[in-house]
């Protein structure tokens, strides 16, 4: 075999190598409150030993489900994001089905939660599609159901423990209530944080893998 021949070889490996796959990925989460929910997604993080990915979690300026949609197009002005989310509850908030058509528009994935965040909270713990009252709606969940498995419960508790032994029975239990929310036109308690908990997941399989 000439030199020539061994030439053409090495020239054809080198063309069919395929690119090697990107490892980061790079996500923006933008929360209505300023605690709890950052808090509960950075434990995630953490669970999840997402190292290979840059994820963003801050907190909006306001609880308000539209001024949300609003400081996240802010912030993800002149970024490059793979995905973008809002995390906002329904509670009492007037403007909610205006805040998730924006999202539409922008290409953002809304994180909603019927009353509230601490519904999937309260998810790791027990199935329920109990409705709350219009006036309080977080807080009788808080006060009624959710202080029976956590009697120490704040916003700045710390979720480690609850996210190592109980996030599997959140995210079934999250589908179950979803679906039976979906029969119900949304208006028994619903939260989609396991779509959220779901690719935080599937981004810790692509570390594995890798």
């Amino acid at each position: 075999m000439g030199t020539d021949d061994l030439h053409k070889k090495r020239k054809i490996k080198i063309r069919d190598r395929k690119p090697k796959r990107q490892e980061n990925e790079v996500i923006l989460i933008v929360c209505e409150g300023e605690k709890t929910e950052k808090n509960y997604l950075n434990r995630l993080k953490d669970f999840f030993n997402l190292s290979n990915v840059s994820i963003n979690i801050i907190s909006g300026k306001d609880s308000d489900p539209l001024k949300i949609v609003k400081f996240t197009k802010e912030k993800s002005k002149g970024n490059s994001y793979d995905k973008i989310y809002c995390v906002f509850d329904k509670d009492t908030h007037s403007d909610f089905d205006k805040a998730r058509q924006k999202c539409k528009k922008y290409k953002f994935e809304a994180i909603t939660s019927n009353p509230c965040f601490e519904f999937w909270i309260l998810l790791h713990f027990t199935y329920t599609t109990k409705s709350f009252s219009t006036n309080s709606p977080c807080n009788e969940l808080i006060n009624t159901c959710l202080k029976k498995y956590i009697k120490d419960y704040t916003k700045n508790y710390d979720f480690t423990n609850i996210i190592q032994q109980n996030l599997n029975a959140a995210i079934a239990n999250a589908q179950k209530a979803n679906e039976e929310a979906e029969k119900n036109n949304y208006t028994s308690s619903y939260t989609f944080m396991d779509k959220l908990a779901l690719k935080f997941q599937e981004l810790n399989n692509a570390r594995i893998n890798q």
